[in-house]
Formats: C-alpha cells, structure tokens, sequence
C-alpha cells in the first residue's frame, strides 16, 4: 500500500506520546548533552526517539527511546500547560514561534470540546486561537499566550 505524504502517524516503540513529562537518564550521552536529570515535554515521536522540549521558550531535542523515562504527574509552570494542551489537542507535533510566544500544534483531529478544555487551561493568559488547515490531513492550532518568565511576570506585550 502506497503512503502518501503527510498522511503517516508515527509511532513510538516505547509507548510515548506528545505531551508525555519525562527525565533524562543519567546516561554519558545524557551527560555529555548537559542533559542527565533534566525533565520536558514530548512534542513528536518516532519509532526509536522522542523530540523533548526543555523550555517553554523553545529549544527541543532528539533523544533515543532509552535516554528518558516517564515521569508521573504534570510537569510545573508553562511546561505543564504545554503538557496538557498537547494532550488535550491530540498532538502529532509541537512547533513553538518564540517571537509570537505561540503554540502550534499539529493534529490529525480532535473534538470541538478540546478548545473549551485548552480555554480553560490557559484562561486569561489566551490572547488568541486559530485552527488552519495544515496540509490535506492535518490541522494546525495556533494557541498565542502570554508566557512567564522565570520571576513569573508575563514576557508578551
């Protein structure tokens, strides 16, 4: 069976999924990365490795399968609301615009009652929500937000 772009779902061996909070090992490559201990955010999967966002302001990472672990519990911060918006929106992948402190997030699809949960997750830190077609099989919301800064005042004007 032919596969025609953007239509494959990739999945991961280990079971993760984006929006998964997971540590690095103590592992040398982990150590060598100045990565072992660090904890993030899932935001796209393939068979063998996960893409792991550190920081709410950008800055992902490829890592194998065996470099993470899962970790229970949401994560803290804007990290957490990443967490749960992507689970919530059913993400296949997670691109971040640092200089519109906005969210894309790619789906295949989703329930209309998905945006009234991601409403109330960000709350009054939603500026504004968008859904664009994103090829012929996926859609892209653009969630823009204020995001914290590590004092914990709003970084968007």
């Amino acid at each position: 069976m032919a596969r025609y772009p953007g239509t494959e779902k990739h999945t991961n061996r280990s079971g993760f999924e984006p929006g998964d909070n997971v540590r690095c090992l103590r592992t040398a490559s982990n150590a060598d990365l100045r990565l072992a201990d660090r904890r993030g955010v899932v935001t796209e999967v393939r068979p063998g490795n996960v893409s792991v966002l550190f920081d709410a302001s950008g800055g992902a990472k490829w890592l194998a399968n065996e470099a993470v672990t899962r970790e229970d519990g949401p994560g803290d911060g804007d990290m957490g609301l990443i967490a749960s918006a992507l689970r919530i929106l059913r993400a296949e992948r997670l691109e971040l615009d640092e200089d519109e402190d906005e969210l894309v997030v790619f789906s295949a699809e989703y329930p209309a009652s998905a945006l009234d949960e991601v409403r109330a997750l960000l709350g009054p830190r939603l500026l504004r929500c968008e859904i664009r077609a994103a090829g012929v099989h996926e859609v892209a919301t653009h969630l823009r937000w204020n995001r914290t800064g590590a004092s914990g005042e709003s970084t968007a004007s």
